[in-house]
């Protein structure tokens, strides 16, 4: 019920990020877009740890489906078409309850792996995550075509809500116990939600991720002036990597070590970046997405072992909540930062900056993490 509840909610995570809300955005100058795009990671900053601090105390079914009832409401919003300024407060509502949904269906994941193989349990789970990027903005993008961006938007809607029913279908399987709240502010404190034994591994996730969405809000618009059609085709390729990075990776850090994989996938990640910059033809993109799929796929499976190894059950949830504010933090840097770059230095240089942070995560593994 788990893999069947993430491959539904990022159904609709992957075909918002990566094509609706940019199709949306069309229009809008690139320095308004991004900041819209980027508004979405500054909510999951604030409630990510938040919401690991909130599942350290129980309760994982509560948070939940909070969040999955959020991005309903978040989808809904979307499919008003309000323009850029009205796009804001649902930007928010749906970074925010990203942190809810995904954090806490992680952390039921987690808790029930056994030591030996969470590099590929992990993968596997994540793995239904991947599948849907395969089709899902392809699918979108001719709903967008054939019909309107609102129904799309519905569809993910619809979409999240049958990964709602399905995590709800899961419980609570370790029984965990139900720990009071210290205090009211333990409600509001996002510091109660951060390890800092997760701090390093996020800071390396963090040099993919924000390549990673970056792309997202600048594809359309890079493919565009590249004059190369049908640019969802990217994130296909970028699926077909990402499926069989996790499908491997996972059991090769179970088997050889994390940094075994870590380390290849990051200098993976620049050439990905790297063969993106000078992408002009379909055939370079699907080569760039492959790669790019591939190495942020195999980043993310392997760090999330590497994660779960470093945390002990009582702050498991946390360390996850802080592990995964790299996407936050990625669409701040990527969306955001990088995308009012563009005005000064250009797409292709800006994919081009972007290989020096995995290429920086390589030398703070050896030396911190090693």
């Amino acid at each position: 019920m788990a893999t069947i509840s993430t491959h539904f909610f990022f159904l609709g995570y992957h075909s918002s990020s990566n094509v609706l809300v940019p199709e949306a955005l069309e229009s809008v100058p690139i320095g308004l877009a991004g900041f819209v795009l980027g508004v979405f990671g500054f909510a999951g900053v604030i409630a990510r740890p938040i919401t690991g601090g909130l599942l350290d105390l129980g309760r994982h079914q509560l948070w939940l489906r909070i969040g999955g009832i959020a991005t309903v409401l978040a989808f809904l919003g979307y499919s008003l078409n309000l323009g850029p300024w009205g796009f804001i407060p649902f930007r928010i509502l749906h970074g925010t309850a990203m942190g809810f949904f995904a954090t806490g269906l992680l952390a039921l994941v987690a808790e029930g792996l056994p030591i030996h193989r969470r590099g590929l349990g992990l993968g596997i789970f994540q793995t239904a995550n991947t599948l849907s990027l395969f089709y899902g903005p392809l699918l979108m993008k001719n709903v967008v075509e054939s019909f309107s961006l609102e129904l799309a938007f519905l569809l993910g809607a619809i979409s999240t809500g049958i990964a709602l029913i399905s995590a709800a279908a899961i419980g609570d399987p370790k029984s965990i116990i139900k720990k009071p709240f210290p205090s009211r502010w333990t409600l509001v404190n996002p510091i109660n939600g951060i390890s800092s034994q997760a701090i390093l591994p996020m800071m390396i996730f963090l040099s993919t991720a924000t390549g990673y969405m970056a792309i997202t809000g600048l594809l359309p618009k890079f493919a565009a002036a590249r004059d190369i059609a049908g640019y969802p085709i990217f994130w296909q390729a970028a699926a077909i990597g990402q499926l069989f990075s996790r499908s491997l990776s996972g059991g090769l850090s179970d088997r050889f070590g994390r940094g075994a994989v870590i380390v290849p996938m990051l200098l993976l990640m620049s050439v990905g970046l790297i063969t993106l910059s000078i992408a002009n033809t379909v055939p370079m993109l699907l080569l760039a997405g492959l790669v790019i799929g591939l190495a942020n796929a195999g980043v993310q499976t392997t760090i999330s072992a590497l994660v779960v190894d470093r945390s002990s059950e009582k702050d498991l949830s946390s360390s996850l909540a802080t592990y995964t504010l790299a996407w936050d933090f990625g669409a701040i840097l990527g969306q955001t930062g990088f995308g009012l770059l563009v005005i000064s230095l250009g797409m292709s240089n800006v994919f081009l900056l972007l290989t020096l942070l995995p290429l920086g995560a390589v030398l703070l593994y050896f030396r911190k993490l090693r």
